[in-house]
């Protein structure tokens, strides 16, 4: 007697509703859902980057620009605790 028909046989005995109950899956997925799934993933990926999720529509482009060189420091004089 193969491992399965010993289950089979127990379960049987425990719960002869669940025997009876089929090994299909209750769940079915529509023809072709994974056809475009990943393409619509991206699109969506794509789409949250371009508008912020708290105020739909709202675009994440920069809106405050730094004039060149701000940044460029050739020399700095903050001083140190020595000195205050």
């Amino acid at each position: 007697m193969d491992n399965r028909t010993t289950i089979l046989d127990e379960l049987k005995e425990i719960s002869p509703i669940l025997a009876t109950i089929g090994h299909e899956g209750p769940y079915t997925v529509p023809a072709g859902y994974f056809n475009g799934l990943a393409k619509d993933i991206l699109l969506k990926i794509t789409m949250s980057e371009q508008e912020s999720p708290a105020v739909p529509g709202l675009s994440k482009a920069p809106v405050y620009q730094v004039p060149a060189g701000y940044f460029d420091f050739r020399e700095c004089h903050f001083g140190t605790l020595h000195d205050v």
